[in-house]
C-alpha cells in the first residue's frame, strides 16, 4: 500500500472532458484513467457508474437518461505533523475513509501538502454524503491537519452543463454567471461567502470584463479556460479552505442555489442579493450571515427563505 500510495501521488492528471488539467516533471499519465487507480467514475445520487474516457456514459448510463453533469472538488490541505506518502495514506485510508475508494485521487502540489480531487459528483451524492463530509473534517483535525490554512483552498469546478439542459441554454447561463461576478459587490459577496481571505486575492484575481474569455482566466476566482474542452466546465476558485463540516455544506448549498438561480436571472447587472437569494434554503442564509448585506436585505432573505429543508447532521 505504501508504494501504491507513493506512485499515485506522484501522478498528475491531464485533461480528460475539462475536469483538472496538468503535467508533471514531464510525465503525462493515459488518458484512460486520469489519475483514478481504479477507472473514471460518474457518482449519482446513490451509485457510482464507470464511464469510458473522455468521460463518455456508459450504456447503462445512457438506458437511465443519465449523463457525466455535477460538481467535483479540489481539496488542499496541510498538515505539518504528517508528509509524504504517509499522508497520502492516512488521508486515503483513515480521513477520507467514509468515502468510496475509487472517488478521490491524492497529488504532491507545490504550495500545499496534499491535494485530494475528486471525481465528477452530481448534487444528490454530494448530499446524500454529508455524513461522510462531516467525518472528513472530524478526522483531519485528529490527524492535525487542516483545510483551513491561508495556503490552501477549495476549487468547484462545475460541469458546463449544469448550467442548462442544451448547449446554447448552459453557455448563456454561464455567460450571466461571470456578468454577476464582475460586478464588485457581488465579488465581495460570494468571498465572504465561501470564507475566502483576502490575503489569498493573488490566487484568485477578480473577475473585471463584463463579457468572459476563456484565456488566461486560470488565476482568477473564475476560471473559464476549460469551458470548450469536451463538455465544458466551470471551475469556481473563490472557495477558501473551510473550517468545519458547517461552513463546507453552507458553501455547496451556496454555490447549488447560485448555479439554478442563475438561469432565470434576465438581466445580472442590476439584480440585487434579495431578488437573487429569494427562495434559498436556510444554510444558504446561513452562509450570506458572512456578508455585509443590510439587515433589511438579510432579513428579507430569511423571510423568503426555504426553511423545510434539513441537512442537519448530529454532533457538528
Amino acid at each position: 500500500m505504501r508504494d501504491k500510495n507513493k506512485k499515485t501521488i506522484a501522478h498528475e492528471a491531464i485533461r480528460v472532458s475539462g475536469y483538472h488539467a496538468g503535467t508533471r516533471n514531464g510525465y503525462t499519465e493515459a488518458a484512460g484513467n486520469c489519475g483514478f487507480p481504479e477507472g473514471l467514475f460518474f457518482y449519482a445520487s446513490d451509485r457510482r457508474h464507470a464511464v469510458a474516457p473522455g468521460y463518455e456514459p456508459s450504456d447503462t448510463m445512457k438506458a437511465r437518461g443519465l449523463r457525466v453533469s455535477g460538481y467535483g472538488l479540489e481539496v488542499e490541505m496541510v498538515n505539518p505533523a504528517i508528509s509524504g506518502d504517509v499522508l497520502a495514506n492516512v488521508t486515503k485510508n483513515y480521513v477520507f475513509g467514509a468515502f468510496d475508494g475509487a472517488l478521490w485521487k491524492f497529488e504532491s502540489d507545490c504550495t500545499v501538502d496534499l491535494e485530494c480531487i475528486s471525481q465528477v459528483m452530481s448534487r444528490e451524492y454530494i448530499r446524500n454524503n454529508y455524513a461522510a463530509f462531516h467525518q472528513l473534517f472530524k478526522r483531519l483535525a485528529i490527524c492535525g491537519g487542516t483545510t483551513d490554512d491561508p495556503r490552501v483552498g477549495m476549487h468547484v469546478n462545475i460541469s458546463l452543463s449544469q448550467f442548462g439542459r442544451t448547449p446554447e441554454a448552459a453557455r448563456t447561463a454561464a455567460a450571466a454567471f461571470w456578468a454577476l461576478m464582475s460586478r464588485p459587490e457581488w465579488d465581495a459577496l460570494f468571498c465572504a461567502a465561501t470564507n475566502r481571505r483576502e490575503s489569498a486575492r493573488a490566487y484568485c484575481g477578480r473577475v473585471t470584463s463584463e463579457e468572459f474569455d476563456t484565456s488566461n482566466s486560470h488565476g482568477r476566482a473564475l476560471n473559464y479556460s476549460h469551458i470548450d474542452e469536451g463538455s465544458g466546465r466551470v471551475e469556481f476558485r473563490f472557495v477558501a479552505g473551510q473550517r468545519d463540516f458547517r461552513g463546507f455544506r453552507d458553501t455547496m448549498e451556496l454555490i447549488f442555489f447560485a448555479v439554478k438561480r442563475i438561469k432565470s436571472i434576465k438581466n445580472p447587472f442590476t439584480v440585487t442579493p434579495a431578488q437573487f437569494f429569494r427562495g434559498c434554503n436556510k444554510y444558504v442564509v446561513s452562509a450570506l450571515r458572512r456578508v455585509d448585506l443590510t439587515p433589511a436585505e438579510l432579513r428579507e432573505i430569511a423571510q423568503n427563505a426555504d426553511l423545510d429543508t434539513d441537512y442537519t447532521l448530529h454532533d457538528q
